[in-house]
């Protein structure tokens, strides 16, 4: 039987300025055709999630910054990092890469 798409109201959202606003809202198809582009990405990256120590990824984009968060360990602080060349920050405990930021993620 054929899941039924049943769209739900957005939340309001209160933004750095103190305005409320809607946050988008999808009907049916646009939420499967998401669905469905954010799965095919995500299995084409399959061969290299695998390579990721532990096969853990934990990430988040913050689109009003424009940075890109990715960890591989579940709330592991870093005790060092460096800044490479082209704006990545790699975060570091003792000697072991624990994430990544990515600065100015989106014109990449």
């Amino acid at each position: 039987m054929a899941r039924r798409c049943v769209p739900r109201a957005g939340r309001g959202r209160v933004r750095g300025d103190g305005d409320a606003h809607e946050s988008l809202r999808l009907d049916c198809k646009e939420i499967q055709a998401v669905a469905e582009l954010t799965a095919d990405t995500f299995i084409a990256l399959l061969p290299t999630l695998r390579e990721i120590p532990g096969h853990l990824l934990w990430s988040l984009y913050d689109e009003e910054a424009d940075v890109l968060y990715v960890s591989f360990r579940k709330e592991e602080a870093a005790t060092d990092s460096e800044m490479t060349d082209d704006d990545v920050i790699v975060r570091y405990h003792g000697d072991e890469v624990v994430g990544f930021t990515v600065l100015n993620a989106s014109r990449r």
